[in-house]
């Protein structure tokens, strides 16, 4: 599996686009279920967050990268379940799935 993401500067987007993709090239369609996964911090609406750094760590796809919280900018980390679906509780606003797992 290999997984990128991109940046879409200067459009603002609080967003983290994560996509699999097949040895061939194509979208992975494991990966929730269409090959791509959209994952908003939501700390501001109109702010941009982006992935800086993607790696697999025991089969879970793991993103790092920047968080705009007005006026500053934090560090974010995603990780997926092993099954590469999103654990529940990373919604918008919660942080009760993040811990440890």
């Amino acid at each position: 599996m290999k997984a990128r993401s991109f940046t879409n500067r200067p459009t603002a987007s609080p967003l983290l686009l994560l996509a699999a993709l097949t040895l061939a090239g194509n979208l992975d369609a494991s990966f929730h279920s269409n090959g791509v996964r959209r994952v908003t911090f939501g700390q501001q609406p109109d702010l941009s967050d982006y992935a800086a750094a993607m790696t697999l760590s025991g089969g879970r796809l793991v993103a790092a990268g920047l968080v705009t919280v007005d006026p500053e900018t934090s560090f974010g980390i995603t990780r997926t379940t092993s099954s590469l679906t999103f654990r529940d509780g990373l919604e918008r606003g919660s942080t009760g799935g993040w811990s440890g797992n």
